[in-house]
């Protein structure tokens, strides 16, 4: 009889504030570096495998309708480690699905094939998503000399708040963080909740949490915007944002889904300042490069900008980020020069598989060594 591990939200929680913030970037540019290193990014794996199984397996995400809700089921598998996530994620302005996205991970154990844990995938789905958004960001404004002051939040669920934390940890600069409403001038209890969440994680620093109503001035203030919301129309006008923001967008997974308008999309694809988790995964399922009408092929993906060393313990840089960081600096100085240019980036993300794997597995690995969780005979 095998001894199957459970983690709750609780203890889950516990686990996450014993990690750094860099030492989740590394996890997840551990991640991206490894699908750029492997032969090829493996979206289908039904060709069974006579010697060594492929390091890398992330097949297309299978979804299921419900009454209220989408139901994602994902199997991947990242060197030794292999899981399946599922998701439930309630339906656009559907009223009677309950707020939030509902997630749990199954893992594998290697030898046996048996279950190895059961792991509540809420809190891990935001983080990691909100860990390779940071890490894009953290590429583009280096944290040694960037100092992004104001983030505006799209978005009140798992997703916004991680985003906060991990910003709010890697930039000591952000002073204020607000959760941008786009649905009358109160704030749902979820967002409520995720405020006063993260104003005790960020207990004792200098950093204002609060909502605002005024869409037009929370994206004209902000330095950073983080959209992490299932819209099917722009949540802001292009216009509003200003030169050196950066624009994280997780929310979007379907092609019918937009968070942004398409012409910011291809201004920022036409700098050279539009970067992807995956353009494999992108071209079929980011609804805002899908309507702006953006070649795969012509995607900057966040591995090609990271250090193909494996046995990196920090996120290094590959040399070719240096001309992305001089294409935004450039863009910037040659603004008075021309007026089409902006000096705005954007990381897409719809999220890939191995994520779950390589964040499961570190969690999993942590919650292990602090004695937290129960077994189960199984």
């Amino acid at each position: 009889m095998v001894a199957l591990l459970v983690l709750g939200s609780t203890e889950i929680e516990q686990v996450i504030s014993y990690l750094d913030v860099k030492e989740v970037l590394s996890n997840q540019a551990h991640v991206f570096s490894s699908i750029r290193r492997s032969a090829g990014f493996h979206e289908t794996t039904s060709k069974a495998s006579v010697g060594e199984p492929l390091a890398i397996q992330n097949p297309h995400r299978t979804t299921i309708e419900t009454k209220h809700h989408n139901v994602l089921f994902m199997p991947a598998r990242l060197n030794h480690s292999t899981t399946v996530k599922i998701v439930s994620v309630p339906k656009p302005n559907d009223q009677l699905a309950p707020p939030g996205i509902r997630g749990t991970t199954l893992v594998i154990e290697e030898e046996g094939g048996r279950m190895k844990a059961v792991v509540n995938a809420e809190s891990l789905t935001g983080l990691r998503t909100a860990a390779g958004s940071v890490l894009a960001t953290s590429l583009i404004h280096d944290p040694s000399q960037s100092k992004p002051e104001k983030v505006s939040i799209f978005g009140g669920g798992q997703q916004g708040l991680y985003h906060s934390l991990l910003l709010s940890q890697l930039y000591p600069s952000i002073t204020t963080i607000t959760f941008v409403l786009t649905r009358g001038d109160r704030p749902s209890q979820t967002t409520l909740e995720t405020i006063v969440s993260l104003k005790s994680k960020l207990a004792g620093k200098n950093v204002q949490v609060d909502f605002s109503a005024d869409v037009e001035a929370s994206v004209k203030g902000a330095d950073i915007i983080c959209c992490c919301t299932p819209s099917t129309d722009p949540l802001f006008k292009d216009e509003w944002v200003k030169d050196g923001t950066h624009l994280n967008l997780v929310g979007s997974y379907k092609p019918n889904m937009q968070e942004v308008p398409e012409t910011l999309i291809r201004l920022c694809h036409s700098q050279g300042t539009l970067i992807v988790d995956s353009s494999a995964a992108c071209s079929t399922e980011a609804g805002d490069l899908i309507k702006a009408s953006i070649p795969s092929e012509d995607c900057i993906e966040l591995g090609d900008l990271i250090s193909d060393d494996p046995d990196a313990t920090e996120v290094e840089v590959k040399g070719s980020l240096k001309v992305i960081r001089e294409r935004f600096r450039s863009t910037k100085d040659d603004k008075a020069r021309n007026t089409s240019l902006r000096a705005i980036s954007i990381f897409k993300s719809v999220g890939v598989g191995v994520q779950d794997v390589a964040i499961t597995a570190l969690v999993v690995e942590k919650a292990i060594q602090l004695g937290l969780g129960q077994n189960v005979n199984f």
